[in-house]
C-alpha cells in the first residue's frame, strides 16, 4: 500500500492546483492579448490562444527542473527499490500529473498544439497515464527526481526556441537571443538526454528488475507499463540527439539546415513530448 497517494495543500489535491493554476494563466493571458491590454503590438498577438500557451509551459518547465533538479542532486547516492516511497519524488509527480491534465486542455482550442495527426493529444495522454501510474500506486518516485525533475531543463529553453519558431517576427527582432536559446538547448539536450538518460536508465531497469525478482511489487504491470515506455523514449532520446548533432555539424560548416528543419527538429519533439518525454522512465 502506498504512504501517501494524496498530496494535498489547504485540503486540496496538488496535481488539481497545478492544472488550475496553469488553465487560470493561461486564460488570463491568452484574454489580454485579444483585448490588446498587453502587447498588443506584438507577433503575439497575431494568435492569442497559442501565445497564451507559452508562459504557462515555461512556469510549468521551470517549477519541474528546478526542483527534480535539486532533489536529484541532494538525492541518497544509493538507489532505492522503485517502490520505496520517496516523498519529493510524490511532489514532481502530482505536478507532473496536473501539468499534463494542462497540456490537454490547452489542445482543445489550438490545432498547432494537437498536432496534425493528434499527436500531441496522444502523447499528452501517455504521459498523463505515466505519471498517473505512479501517483497512484506510489513507484519510481525516486527516479521521477530525474526523468520529471531534471530532464526538464532543456525543456526551458526550448520552450523559447519554440515561440521564435511559431511567431518568425520574434526572430527578426530578437535573432540573438533566438541563437542564444537554440545553443543552450542543443547543449543540455545532448548533455542530459542524450548522454546522462540511458545512464539512469540503467539504474532504472537494475532496480526495477530487482524488485521484479522479489516479488514484492503489485501489480507488475505498472512495472511492465514503464519498461515499454523507457525503450521507447530512450531511442527517441537517441534519435533526436543525432538530429541535434547534425545541426550543429552542418552550422560549424556554414551550412544552415534546409528551412530550419534540423534546427527545430529537436524543439519539435521536445515540445511534442513534454513530460514523458520527459519521462525516460517514470519519471512523466
Amino acid at each position: 500500500m502506498p504512504e501517501s497517494g494524496h498530496l494535498d495543500l489547504f485540503g486540496v489535491p496538488v496535481w488539481l492546483l497545478v492544472f488550475a493554476s496553469l488553465a487560470a494563466l493561461h486564460a488570463t493571458g491568452t484574454y489580454l492579448l485579444k483585448r490588446g491590454v498587453v502587447l498588443a503590438a506584438s507577433p503575439l498577438a497575431e494568435d492569442p490562444v497559442l501565445a497564451g500557451h507559452f508562459l504557462p509551459q515555461l512556469c510549468g518547465f521551470i517549477v519541474l527542473a528546478v526542483y527534480g533538479t535539486q532533489v536529484w542532486l541532494t538525492s541518497a547516492a544509493e538507489v532505492p527499490p522503485v517502490d520505496e516511497y520517496f516523498a519529493e519524488g510524490e511532489v514532481l509527480v502530482a505536478i507532473m500529473v496536473g501539468f499534463q491534465m494542462y497540456e490537454l486542455a490547452a489542445t482543445v482550442p489550438s490545432k498547432r498544439l494537437r498536432g496534425n495527426a493528434y499527436e500531441m493529444v496522444i502523447h499528452h495522454c501517455i504521459t498523463l497515464l505515466l505519471a498517473w501510474l505512479g501517483y497512484t500506486y506510489q513507484v519510481f518516485l525516486y527516479f521521477g527526481a530525474f526523468f520529471f525533475g531534471l530532464s526538464e531543463v532543456s525543456s526551458l529553453p526550448l520552450a523559447l526556441v519554440d515561440l521564435f519558431k511559431v511567431f518568425p517576427a520574434l526572430r527578426q527582432d530578437y535573432p540573438t537571443v533566438n541563437e542564444v536559446v537554440r545553443v543552450l538547448f542543443a547543449v543540455t539536450f545532448l548533455a542530459i538526454r542524450g548522454i546522462y538518460w540511458p545512464f539512469v536508465s540503467f539504474f532504472f531497469w537494475k532496480s526495477s528488475l530487482a524488485t521484479l525478482a522479489a516479488e514484492a511489487f503489485e501489480p507488475r504491470i505498472v512495472i511492465y507499463i514503464f519498461f515499454g515506455a523507457n525503450v521507447v523514449l530512450t531511442l527517441m532520446q537517441w534519435y533526436w540527439a543525432f538530429l541535434v548533432l547534425s545541426a550543429l555539424a552542418k552550422k560549424c560548416e556554414g551550412t544552415p539546415p534546409k528551412d530550419d528543419a534540423e534546427a527545430d527538429a529537436a524543439a519539435d519533439y521536445e515540445l511534442h513530448q513534454p513530460l514523458a518525454g520527459k519521462l525516460g522512465g517514470p519519471s512523466p
